[in-house]
């Protein structure tokens, strides 16, 4: 039996790894799951109805059924990706067949029980940063060891599907709780910045995600959150830093770059300011190694 209230006949019909040679560019018209999509190393450019958006390891997307998604991995260095297909209403009873439909043409007699169900906060993208979800990584990794058997059977796809969307719903939670009930556009805006901490977030992005004016832009973010754009991203790197300082071996210099400041002096420099100490110092405050 499926664990998730909303979703009782899903089913998890395709999980994999796969890896992209640079500069390669995959497009599928219509895919008919909703699909889990992270980065476990390189780069590229992964477009969802229309939306771009850049991953790097780490990074994770979740899309919604029938999603048109284009892949175009960065020249220079191989990409590799993970991925897991759930369908949210496959009808009890039939044959269960592991394959995902990818285009409408694709007209195979065993499509035609596979279907979507309602998954609240589920409406368009879901985008985050899969260390910020620890277990969510830890359940991606089995489910596609799981795929890699010989055999596989429906019990299992379905128990899977369950546990995989109760963990999606309870991340989009975390994601979520600090928002509030705030404007879509802001809301947009914030959920972007995580997932991309490791570049540059200029207010000209933010205002094209939101679909307004960087002046709307600063405004929202002034009256909602009582700071500005470009304070509100320095303070979630100088949070994300100091997450890696505190849990990883990575050099100040690299955990700047991982938070998108390439200078090390402007890095330890935000930094002391941020937290009134060195990097280094609170590396070891934090029991860091």
């Amino acid at each position: 039996m499926a664990l998730h209230t909303h979703a009782p006949n899903a089913i998890i019909l395709w999980a994999n790894d796969a890896q992209f040679p640079p500069g390669t560019r995959i497009e599928f018209p219509e895919v008919r799951s909703r699909m889990l999509l992270w980065c476990r190393g390189g780069r590229g450019t992964v477009t969802v109805n229309g939306d771009k958006h850049v991953l790097t390891a780490g990074d994770f997307l979740f899309m919604p059924w029938r999603h048109h998604i284009r892949y175009v991995a960065d020249a220079g260095v191989d990409w590799y990706l993970g991925g897991v297909h759930v369908v949210p209403d496959h009808r009890r009873g039939v044959d269960v067949r592991f394959r995902v439909q990818h285009t409408p043409e694709d007209r195979k007699p065993w499509y035609r029980f596979h279907g979507d169900a309602a998954l609240p906060g589920f409406e368009t993208v879901l985008s985050g940063r899969l260390e910020h979800a620890e277990s969510l990584q830890h359940l991606t990794d089995y489910i596609v060891a799981w795929f890699r058997r010989p055999t596989r059977n429906e019990a299992s796809a379905r128990a899977l599907a369950g546990v995989l969307l109760d963990e999606l719903e309870d991340v989009a939670g975390t994601l979520a709780a600090p928002y509030g009930c705030l404007p879509a556009n802001l809301k947009r805006m914030m959920s972007h910045v995580p997932a991309h901490l490791h570049e540059p977030v200029a207010i000209a992005s933010l205002a094209d995600i939101a679909h307004c004016s960087p002046s709307t832009v600063s405004r929202l973010f002034r009256r909602y959150l009582g700071i500005s754009p470009g304070q509100w991203i320095m303070k979630q790197k100088m949070e994300h830093a100091s997450t890696l300082l505190a849990t990883t071996t990575l050099r100040v210099a690299q955990v700047g770059r991982r938070v998108g400041i390439d200078d090390p002096y402007y890095f330890s420099k935000a930094f002391k300011k941020y937290r009134q100490v060195t990097a280094l110092k609170y590396r070891q405050m934090s029991g860091g190694v």
